[in-house]
């Protein structure tokens, strides 16, 4: 139970497990199609292996016949039953090969020959799935791990970035202010020299109007500064 709960914390444990996840269908069907030929080739091998063989009642065996060509003549044959063939099926489908268990008959060992071809291309093609879906699986992986280390490094860039971009906005706020202060001072010294004129409603009018033009002019030129300032800033982050 402890390596089981080590895999957990395990990147590699982790790939694994989700690829037979998503390769559930094709490891499905192996398993649905190595039954159906191990079960076909186990009744096949056990029929024709009990050429030359007659069934023993006391020893409840097979015994191959004294008088029989097979070199086990005398002996008990190796597959007893269907379960016992279906034994050696297995182990030949999968391409395992114990040698416990062999046919003797020669259309055993044809039927032994038919069985290992079978198995290799049953288990090929699952396989076959099964290494592509853990690759990509790893990809993946991979290409999460990137993302987040990239995300990473991005964000203090991303901050240096926008403190650049506001210090930069303060700055043109201050030449700014300092502008319309100018401006203020400039009118009041002016209005300080034309005291002895006389002042009508008409002059005060257009000296206001005159006042919220330059107003509104540098409020333009702020939004346009503010503006090139942040796709400046957008371009170096992209």
């Amino acid at each position: 139970l402890r390596v089981i709960k080590l895999g957990r914390h395990s990147q590699g444990v982790h790939i694994l497990v989700v690829a037979l996840k998503r390769s559930s269908f094709a490891l499905t069907w192996l398993a649905a199609i190595l039954l159906m030929a191990m079960t076909l080739f186990a009744s096949l091998m056990w029929s024709v292996e009990k050429e030359g063989a007659t069934f023993d009642f006391e020893r409840r065996l097979w015994i191959r016949d004294n008088d029989s060509s097979y070199r086990d003549r005398g002996q008990p044959i190796f597959m007893q039953d269907i379960p016992d063939a279906m034994w050696w099926a297995m182990v030949t489908l999968t391409t395992v090969g114990y040698g416990d268990v062999y046919p003797v008959t020669a259309v055993g060992k044809f039927i032994g020959s038919l069985t290992m071809f079978v198995g290799v291309l049953v288990v090929a093609f699952p396989v076959t799935i099964l290494c592509n879906v853990f690759q990509e699986v790893y990809t993946e992986f991979l290409e999460a791990k990137e993302s987040k280390q990239n995300k990473a490094d991005l964000q203090p860039r991303l901050q240096d970035k926008f403190l650049g971009l506001r210090e930069s906005i303060a700055d043109n706020t201050s030449v700014t202010d300092l502008q319309i202060e100018s401006e203020r001072e400039r009118e009041r010294e002016n209005a300080k020299v034309n005291d002895d004129s006389p002042v009508t409603m008409e002059s005060l009018a257009s000296e206001l109007r005159t006042i919220k033009h330059d107003l509104n002019e540098m409020k333009l030129l702020l939004q346009v500064q503010i503006k090139k300032q942040g796709r400046s800033a957008g371009k170096h982050i992209r």
